[in-house]
């Protein structure tokens, strides 16, 4: 017969050893709240911005009622309209179609009924795409630069978008990210020496030209002056931006942020789609966290639009040129029960609209009887009903973010994107671009 000594000893070893834990995940929590609150400690002479702007986001689409077409942009809402996308083909800055040409000319159009808009053009390329030939050599970047100025200058363009997903990501060339920076400060007496030896191309040389004088004024010096400079120089102020990662490990490895900083006028935090449904990962979550959770483990406790914004800053961005992003499409997902509704509920795969959704799909989702909640701790929204589990925000959601920008001097919003937004005014009927103008009212509001 089992003494009763040993009982209680494997008692109290089991009761040593969940106090153990325990205490272990006390101080990794009480560790990870002090290294959150250190990221947010910021001195009081850090500038913060006065005033916020708003970025939006627009992709140009077909000739079809049924797409977002520039006149039914309301150019009031947005003091940035970042228009794409272009695209980069044998090192020079190109449309996607000809067929884009004329959208441009229609989009630059809505400055004529607010002229203080900026509108920027949008250069998009995954990893490995024809950024990455382009940057590796002088001449490559050389080409693209001075393509670059002459397609801005003449479709009156305010200034460029870079949306590179991502340099050095990805199996791509670990030097792409200082490839990246040296494209922001491309050589202009290289390409007046290539000009000069006639490497270039006849219509490389045009492009040239463009800069010419600028050129001939600067071959007396040093080589590799930055993009920013040429852009001052010149007959207009073309700005600079930079849609750029919120994950971490997508941060340090693609971007070299203290010399970025120095060349953009604000970057566009892509601060949504942190998660989605994944075989390794098959639970709910929210892709646009403002917040993480008390709750969140290691592994995705910094997956969230404050984190995100804290890291960029910490790393050396300005905070008033950090501008947060929030988007208009959602997530679903496809619950394994429905009585298991609540975050981290398990999953079996993407939900209707395979797996995203648009603000009006959202809406159509809400009406048909599915429950909405509101996470408190992430200050987001989610609905299910059925088997159908999505993630969203909404007005409320988003004029919290907005507001919350506004308390920690953060540059501004970024909306992605307005196509996404209900333009149409299907969900209420009357209200177009519902959370782009809510974002508007609250970023406007004294």
């Amino acid at each position: 017969m089992v003494s009763s000594y040993f009982y209680r000893a494997v008692a109290l070893m089991l009761t040593v050893g969940a106090l153990s834990k325990l205490q272990k995940v006390e101080r990794r929590e009480q560790a990870r709240s002090e290294k959150f609150a250190k990221l947010l400690e910021y001195e009081d002479k850090k500038e913060k911005a006065t005033t916020q702007h708003v970025v939006c986001y627009y992709k140009i689409e077909k000739n079809d009622t049924r797409r977002l077409q520039p006149e039914d942009i309301d150019p009031t809402l947005c003091t940035h309209l970042i228009v794409g996308y272009a695209e980069v083909r044998h090192d020079f800055m190109l449309p996607r179609t000809i067929h884009d040409l004329d959208r441009f000319n229609r989009t630059m159009a809505l400055k004529k009924k607010n002229a203080k808009m900026k509108v920027l053009l949008s250069i998009g390329e995954k990893s490995n795409g024809g950024f990455s030939h382009m940057v590796a050599t002088n001449y490559g970047r050389e080409r693209f630069i001075f393509s670059l100025l002459h397609f801005l200058d003449k479709y009156k363009f305010d200034g460029v978008d870079f949306d590179w997903e991502f340099p050095s990501w990805n199996g791509a060339n670990p030097l792409e990210r200082f490839y990246f920076i040296l494209l922001l400060k491309v050589s202009v007496a290289e390409a007046a020496r290539l000009e000069t030896h006639g490497v270039l191309t006849n219509h490389c040389v045009a492009v040239v030209k463009l800069a010419s004088v600028l050129v001939r004024n600067r071959l007396e010096q040093k080589r590799g002056q930055e993009l920013r400079f040429v852009i001052e120089q010149s007959k207009r102020h073309f700005l600079i931006s930079c849609a750029v990662a919120a994950h971490v490990a997508i941060i340090d490895t693609s971007y070299d942020i203290p010399e970025m900083a120095k060349a953009v006028d604000f970057v566009n935090l892509m601060s949504y789609d942190f998660q989605m449904y994944s075989p390794s990962y098959p639970f709910t979550a929210h892709h646009s966290p403002l917040f993480s959770r008390n709750s969140d483990n290691r592994m995705i406790y910094y997956l969230n639009g404050a984190w995100a914004a804290a890291f960029w800053e910490a790393r050396g961005m300005p905070r008033k040129k950090i501008m947060l992003g929030i988007p208009t499409h959602a997530h679903s997902y496809h619950l394994h029960s429905p009585q298991l509704h609540s975050i981290d509920a398990p999953a079996l795969g993407p939900g209707i609209g395979k797996g995203k959704l648009t603000y009006p799909q959202v809406c159509r989702f809400l009406k048909a009887g599915a429950t909405q909640i509101f996470d408190v701790s992430t200050k987001v929204p989610f609905a299910y009903f059925g088997h159908n589990w999505v993630a969203y925000d909404n007005e409320h959601s988003v004029s919290f973010k907005s507001q919350w920008v506004k308390d920690e001097g953060y540059g501004g919003i970024m909306i992605f994107n307005l196509n996404n937004d209900d333009w149409n005014a299907t969900c209420d009927n009357s209200t177009k671009f519902p959370l782009t103008r809510a974002v508007t009212r609250m970023i406007t509001l004294k």
